[in-house]
């Protein structure tokens, strides 16, 4: 489980961005990118993304409609379609893809969201 500063640390650097910004920011500033594994920042990734939901920091969309049903069922949703490797993870590129079932629209502090 996270800190509560690496969270923020987290939040703070991707917010208004794309999942392939947050995905960039899931390794502990402590690790080297080289040292840490698919698996462990997967892991981050959504442990941050959970948090972000509850938190109210961001909701999913496809292609403008937000995703139905419980931040669960939607976090599962998205953990099925998610690569299993890193090659298939093509450098991040995969949340740009069809495949990638969401994307963030950011509620920010003013009250506007960011779709990205």
């Amino acid at each position: 489980m996270l800190s509560d500063q690496e969270y923020y640390r987290i939040k703070d650097h991707s917010e208004a961005g794309s999942f392939y910004l947050m995905w960039g920011q899931c390794i502990p500033e402590e690790f080297d990118v080289d040292e840490f594994s698919y698996d462990e920042n997967k892991k981050i990734f959504f442990e941050i993304l959970e948090r972000l939901l509850k938190d109210n920091y961001l909701k999913l969309h496809k292609k403008g409609k937000y995703l139905s049903g419980l931040i669960e069922e939607q976090l599962t949703d998205l953990s099925t379609a998610f690569p299993k490797t890193k090659e298939e993870m093509q450098d991040g590129l995969w949340f740009y893809f069809d495949e990638c079932p969401a994307e963030p629209v950011w509620l920010l502090n003013d009250g506007s969201l960011e779709w990205s």
